[in-house]
């Protein structure tokens, strides 16, 4: 197993079978081996047979939220399943760069990544938080926006590069919104993590909610 584990072709291949991830799933020894793997693990994370069949698993989840390595393989793929997503999310958060407070019903945030230095021009009222349109620019580089609200019904909105996402965070229960891939709902509050490379980036989040934490990070 640790060859096959080691082989990206051979990965490739047994990424794709649900009979063989089911094996592994089953199979603590090489369940141990493959979530250690930083090759095993690229070609799992880019599997959605793989990892629909690992999100099904308590034992395999279990696995792969104690190790790091699990962890950033499949924060970095394209494939994401909601049962990773604030484990991943969270894993991949470096270094705090900002942090937004806005007591407010909506409001719109731009950030232009573009300079070699941070720079804010803030054109708000309110002291020590953004209003609509404070503008941020930062080198470009793998970044992650943080946004969190405590309505029980609210929807946010990311335009990045002509890339328009729009979720809202359900009913307040706690089940899932309907953000696809990137949004975790918990304690009626809305999370959305959004990685952006470079380029503008507006955020609009409209609510019925008091309160809107805004974090950006540096990821790893």
């Amino acid at each position: 197993m640790n060859a096959v584990a080691s082989s990206q072709i051979a990965m490739n291949a047994v990424a794709s079978s649900q009979i063989a991830v089911n094996t592994i799933i089953n199979n603590s020894g090489f369940l141990n081996i493959v979530i250690s793997s930083s090759t095993a693990m690229s070609a799992i994370a880019s599997s959605s047979t793989a990892m629909s069949a690992i999100a099904s698993s308590s034992t395999a989840m279990s696995a792969i939220a104690s190790s790091s390595t699990a962890i950033l393989a499949i924060s970095k793929s394209r494939v994401n399943l909601q049962a990773f997503n604030k484990a991943i999310w969270d894993n991949r958060l470096d270094s705090k760069l900002e942090t937004t407070l806005l007591n407010s019903s909506s409001f719109t945030r731009t950030f232009n990544y573009q300079s070699d230095s941070w720079i804010k021009s803030n054109t708000g009222t309110n002291v020590g938080a953004y209003s609509q349109g404070d503008v941020i620019t930062k080198p470009n580089k793998i970044f992650i926006l943080k946004y969190t609200t405590n309505s029980d019904n609210g929807t946010i909105t990311i335009n990045a590069d002509g890339f328009v996402q729009t979720g809202t965070d359900g009913n307040g229960s706690g089940s899932p919104g309907t953000f696809p891939g990137i949004v975790s709902h918990y304690d009626s509050e809305l999370t959305c993590y959004r990685r952006v490379y470079f380029g503008k980036v507006n955020v609009q989040i409209s609510t019925t909610g008091d309160y809107y934490y805004g974090d950006i990070f540096t990821a790893k």
